[in-house]
Parts: C-alpha cells; sequence; structure tokens
C-alpha cells in the first residue's frame, strides 16, 4: 500500500458547479483504480492525499500532473504505508470558506482555520498528512457520515 500528498493551484475559477464535475469524475475513477484518498480546496488552491497500489498511484498523479485545469502541482509527501487512511472514501472532501454554494457539493465540509491548510502542508509535509487524518477522523465522528 502506498500514499502520495500534493498541492496544486487552479488556473481558473472554480466554482460549485467545477467542484461538483471534478468531484463525482474522481469519485469514479478511484473506484475503478481501487483509489482512495481525501481533497481539500481553499480558495485556489488544492491539496489531495492519495493511496492505493504504488504503480496505480504513481500513474494517477503523472495523468493529474498533466491536467491542465490546475499548475504549480507539487508533491510533497509519498510513501509505504501498512493501511489505508480513508478506507471509506473514494474521494473525501474538504473546502475551506464558507460560499453557500459549496456546502450543496455532497461531501463538503466546511473548515475555518486561522492559517491556510494549503500553508501548513507546504510548510511540513508530515503535518499535512496529519492534517488528512484529522480531517478524517473529524468527518467519522459525525454521525450523519
Amino acid at each position: 500500500m502506498f500514499e502520495l500528498l500534493y498541492a496544486s493551484t487552479a488556473v481558473t475559477d472554480f466554482n460549485s458547479h467545477n467542484l461538483f464535475q471534478l468531484l463525482s469524475n474522481a469519485r469514479v475513477n478511484n473506484k475503478n483504480l481501487g483509489v482512495t484518498g481525501m481533497l481539500i480546496f481553499s480558495d485556489k488552491y488544492f491539496a489531495q492525499l492519495l493511496e492505493g497500489d504504488e504503480d496505480t498511484v504513481r500513474n494517477l498523479f503523472d495523468t493529474i500532473k498533466d491536467d491542465t485545469r490546475h499548475t504549480n502541482v507539487n508533491k510533497f509527501y509519498e510513501g509505504e504505508i501498512k493501511s489505508r487512511s480513508f478506507s471509506k472514501w473514494t474521494m473525501a472532501f474538504h473546502a475551506v470558506g464558507d460560499s453557500e454554494e459549496l456546502k450543496q457539493i455532497p461531501g463538503f465540509e466546511n473548515i475555518k482555520a486561522g492559517e491556510s491548510l494549503i500553508n501548513t502542508m507546504i510548510g511540513s509535509p508530515n503535518k499535512g498528512k496529519e492534517l488528512f487524518i484529522y480531517l478524517r477522523d473529524f468527518l467519522l465522528s459525525e454521525p450523519d457520515r
């Protein structure tokens, strides 16, 4: 089992429709590939943790890097893992902010933080991985999830 964490910058504005399409496609694709993980969206920034078979995750990341909807794709962490951290989600999703439109996306969970989640991960890949674990645990603690 393998995991990879990266961040990127959207080249255009991502409204709720764009995010819904992105998540819908990712969830179907990830299910078919046996990949799980989580996506965080903040303003124009994405951060994603992918987990699954090493070759599958690496190939998926190569595809993601070539996606023209974002730029500045930076891998911050990769490594072997004993078990999945996001085994229940083909793509869990968190957005930073309080847009009413974002609240309508299935799987949305609003996070308000004093510091940028993306900057936290950029500053420390290990802290970024811990952040993803925290968000996973937060979702698991919600009775409606």
